[in-house]
């Protein structure tokens, strides 16, 4: 992809601040000029979001800044978005996270109360809730450096899909709160989106993965999440005719390998 062709490019000018951005992407990214109060790091790694989010908020621990904005490239905001996060913090200066309303195919998608293992629609609220409860999809969510940097264990395991499950886990464990941003946004899902066999079964590794290393957080869950795992798994086998995605639920969800240690 083209950096300066993602929404979220064009979302951050849009967003009548010169907001310090650090971009990290797997070495396939390609751009041409960036802001000059952007940085790039383009290492070809792709340790997982998770990682990565921990690495951005130790550059931001070293530059003094107090908060972190996590976006991927799908995010999308109109003009003058950011003002909607400073009355947030400005409304609750108490909280941990700050994240706005992400509406999805037919349902609102974040923030939601955990129910079991999977992700249920939360009524609209302008009150704070408890991050031990409730969980904010990453896209969007504005946070304090600190608690980032407490998630260490929690986003390793989670480096991928989870990542924000473990980081909203790891803030609530530690009294967290989430309060609302006034803002209501389209998110996107790769989930949804078509793609090749390959690709599919590569991502399917991710999930099962991070599965494991939520139910290991949350082991209250973990027989909501095998279901989930393995009718995921199932429903893609089905999809594409091919077993490999279930040999994923038995190696990365049962036994917990880790995504390149497949053959």
């Amino acid at each position: 992809m083209r950096l300066d062709q993602t929404p979220a490019f064009a979302s951050l000018l849009r967003a009548d601040e010169a907001l310090a951005v650090q971009c990290f992407d797997n070495g396939q990214v390609q751009w041409s000029e960036l802001p000059s109060h952007w940085r790039m790091v383009s290492d070809g790694a792709n340790p997982g979001v998770g990682p990565r989010y921990l690495e951005a908020a130790h550059i931001a621990k070293e530059c003094g800044f107090p908060f972190l904005l996590l976006l991927d490239q799908d995010f999308q905001a109109p003009e003058g978005w950011w003002a909607a996060y400073w009355e947030a913090v400005k409304n609750h200066p108490s909280a941990s996270a700050w994240a706005p309303t992400l509406d999805g195919p037919g349902r609102q998608l974040s923030p939601f109360c955990l129910d079991g293992a999977r992700p249920g629609d939360a009524p609209t609220t302008d009150s704070l809730l408890s991050l031990k409860r409730h969980v904010a999809l990453n896209s969007g969510l504005l946070v304090r450096t600190d608690p980032v940097l407490t998630a260490d264990a929690s986003l390793r395991i989670c480096p991928l899909d989870f990542s924000d499950f473990a980081l909203c886990h790891a803030m609530g464990l530690r009294d967290g709160w989430l309060a609302p941003v006034s803002l209501r946004l389209e998110h996107s899902s790769s989930t949804h989106l078509e793609s090749s066999q390959a690709s599919r079964l590569a991502r399917f590794r991710w999930f099962a993965y991070g599965a494991k290393g939520w139910s290991r957080l949350r082991p209250e869950h973990r027989l909501s999440i095998a279901h989930w795992v393995l009718g995921r798994g199932l429903q893609l086998a089905f999809q594409y005719r091919s077993m490999g995605f279930l040999a994923c639920v038995w190696r990365n969800f049962l036994r917990g390998d880790p995504p390149g240690s497949n053959t």
